[in-house]
C-alpha cells in the first residue's frame, strides 16, 4: 500500500498532482494504491478543484470536468514505471512515469529494455474514452450546475479521457464528475482521470434540502396539474395522465418487461398542444428531447449512434441518451410523402425505444442494446399513432376558457424539486391491498371480458404514480378505486372511437 504522507499542502495537491502522485509512489505499490492514497488526501479540497474551461490554462494541474461518457475504447495495457542506468556507475533506478504522455530520461542515463518479470509488476490497464456535454441538457440545469460552481464558463467541449481506476464503473451514456490533470498541447489534450464520482438526478438541485411533506407536495401537485391543464385546453384526466407520464421511471426490468414504464400517447391533438408541452416541459426537467417527426426529419436525421470503424469512434446519434431524459414525440409535425429507408429505420428505433426502453446501436456486421429509462409522451393529431405505446388517451378539450398562470422563480424550483422527488420516492403494495386487488380484478373481468394482463399493468402502475404524486408510499384503498375509475374514463373514450 502507498503512504499517505503529511507534507502535502492544499496548494501542491491542487497546483502539481503529478509531483504528488510520484512522491506517493515506490516499488511496492500500484497505480490504484497511488490513486486511492491521494484521493483521501485530496478529498478536503474537492471543493476547490476548478472547472476546466476555454479561458483559463490549466495544462498540468487539477481540474474537473462533468459530461457523459459518449464513447469507450478498448482497454489499453501499459507500464506506470521505467528502469534507468546509469552510464558510468551503472547504478539503476526506478522511474515512475504514470501520467506523462513522453518521458525522456535525464543526461547520463539511459532507458533498459524492461523485464518481462519487471513488466508484469509496474503493467497495468487503462481505458480511453470520450467525454461530451450531457445531451438534451435544458438551460436552467446548466446554468444550475454553474451556479453552485460560481463560474460562468462556457461549455465543455468533447475530451478525451484516460481512466486508471475503478475501470468497470465508467459506463456509456452516464453522467459523471471526472477529475484529473490536462496533458498535452493546444490540438490535443487528454484529460488523465484520476478519480469520478456517478452525477444523479438529485445533485445539481440540492433534494436533501427538500422538505417533501405530504401538505406541501400535495400543494405543488395541484400547481403543477394547473400548467398541465392549460397544455391539453382545460382536459382533465389528460392532464392527470400527464403527470404520471411526466413522474414515470423504471424501476426494475424483468426480462424484457420494464416496471413503471408509463408511455403515453395524447391522440385528437392539434400542434399547438405539442407546442405548449415543448415550452413547459424544459423549464421543469433536467434533460428533454424533442423530436419533431416530420417526414424530411425522419429521412434525414441521425437516429441511432453507429460505430465508425476507420476512426474507431461511435458517432452519436439522436437516441443516445442519458438516462431520465424525457423525450416528446410530436406526430403533429408529420405531412404526407414517402418514408426513405432510412425513415422507415428511425421509426423501427423509436418503436424499439418505446417497447423495450432499449436503444440499439449499430456496429455495422451486428447490433448491441443498450437499456435507457426515458419517460415518452406522443402527441398525435389522428386517430392513431405511427408508434406504439402503453397507454392511449384522446384529448377532449374543455369549454371553459383556460388560462396558464404565471409562475415565479420560487414556483419552478418548486416544481423542479416536486418531479425529481417525488419520482424517486420508495413505493410498497401491501399485503392486504393486494388481496383486493385480486379481487377487483376478477370482478372486472367477468365484465369486460376484452381487458387483459397488460390493463392490469397499467392500472398497477397508474396507481403507483397517482400514490406517490400525492406523497403516498403505499397504496391506499381509496387511491385504487379513484385510479380504476380514472381507467374506466380513459377506455371509455376509447370505446367511443369504434
Amino acid at each position: 500500500m502507498a503512504t499517505d504522507k503529511c507534507n502535502f499542502t492544499e496548494n501542491t495537491l491542487l497546483s502539481n498532482p503529478i509531483q504528488t502522485l510520484h512522491s506517493l509512489a515506490d516499488t511496492n505499490t500500484d497505480i490504484e494504491s497511488v490513486l486511492n492514497s491521494y484521493q483521501r488526501l485530496i478529498s478536503p479540497y474537492t471543493s476547490r478543484i476548478p472547472l476546466l474551461n476555454t479561458s483559463t490554462d490549466y495544462m498540468n494541474k487539477l481540474v474537473y470536468i462533468r459530461g457523459m461518457i459518449q464513447n469507450i475504447s478498448d482497454p489499453i495495457l501499459y507500464s506506470s514505471a521505467v528502469t534507468l542506468k546509469h552510464n558510468t556507475t551503472s547504478e539503476t533506478r526506478t522511474i515512475y512515469v504514470m501520467f506523462l504522455d513522453n518521458y525522456t530520461a535525464p543526461d547520463g542515463w539511459n532507458i533498459l529494455e524492461t523485464s518481462d518479470i519487471n513488466r508484469a509488476k509496474h503493467a497495468s490497464e487503462s481505458l480511453l474514452f470520450q467525454c461530451v456535454p450531457v445531451p438534451n441538457e435544458t438551460e436552467w440545469c446548466k446554468l444550475e450546475w454553474l451556479k453552485q460552481q460560481n463560474d460562468s464558463s462556457t461549455q465543455l467541449k468533447p475530451l478525451q479521457v484516460m481512466g486508471y481506476t475503478n475501470l468497470s464503473a465508467i459506463l456509456l451514456n452516464n453522467e459523471y464528475l471526472l477529475y484529473g490533470v490536462i496533458i498535452g498541447n493546444e490540438s490535443t489534450q487528454t484529460l488523465h482521470c484520476l478519480f469520478h464520482k456517478q452525477v444523479t438526478m438529485d445533485t445539481p438541485l440540492q433534494l436533501s434540502k427538500f422538505n417533501n411533506t405530504k401538505p406541501l407536495l400535495l400543494k405543488i401537485r395541484e400547481k403543477l396539474l394547473s400548467q398541465l391543464l392549460f397544455c391539453v385546453s382545460g382536459d382533465k384526466l389528460a392532464a392527470e395522465y400527464m403527470l404520471y407520464n411526466l413522474i414515470s421511471r423504471n424501476y426494475a426490468r424483468c426480462d424484457v418487461t420494464q416496471l413503471g414504464k408509463f408511455t403515453l400517447n395524447l391522440i385528437h391533438s392539434s400542434p399547438n398542444t405539442s407546442q405548449l408541452i415543448s415550452y413547459l416541459y424544459p423549464k421543469l426537467l433536467q434533460r428533454f428531447l424533442y423530436l419533431p417527426l416530420s417526414l424530411s426529419y425522419l429521412n434525414e436525421k441521425q437516429f441511432l449512434p453507429k460505430k465508425d470503424y476507420t476512426s474507431e469512434h461511435l458517432i452519436t446519434g439522436c437516441l443516445q441518451l442519458v438516462d431520465s431524459t424525457f423525450v416528446l414525440i410530436d406526430e403533429t409535425r408529420m405531412e404526407n410523402g414517402r418514408l426513405t429507408a432510412s425513415g422507415v429505420a428511425a421509426l423501427a428505433a423509436l418503436a424499439e425505444l418505446i417497447n423495450g426502453q432499449c436503444v440499439y446501436y449499430d456496429f455495422t456486421y451486428h447490433r448491441l442494446p443498450f437499456n435507457v429509462d426515458a419517460p415518452i409522451l406522443v402527441v398525435t393529431e389522428g386517430n392513431k399513432s405511427l408508434l406504439p405505446s402503453s397507454t392511449i388517451l384522446p384529448l377532449i378539450p374543455s369549454d371553459d376558457v383556460i388560462t396558464r398562470p404565471e409562475l415565479s422563480t420560487s414556483d419552478l424550483e418548486e416544481l423542479r424539486l416536486y418531479i425529481t422527488s417525488v419520482r424517486t420516492m420508495d413505493y410498497t403494495l401491501d399485503v392486504e391491498l393486494q388481496d383486493k386487488v385480486q379481487e377487483d380484478w376478477v370482478d372486472m373481468r367477468k365484465e369486460d371480458k376484452e381487458l387483459t394482463a397488460d390493463d392490469l399493468t397499467r392500472l398497477l402502475t397508474a396507481a403507483r404514480y397517482l400514490s406517490i404524486s400525492r406523497g403516498d408510499g403505499s397504496l391506499m384503498k381509496e387511491t385504487w378505486i379513484e385510479i380504476n375509475q380514472l381507467e374506466r374514463e380513459r377506455r371509455a373514450r376509447l370505446n367511443s372511437m369504434k
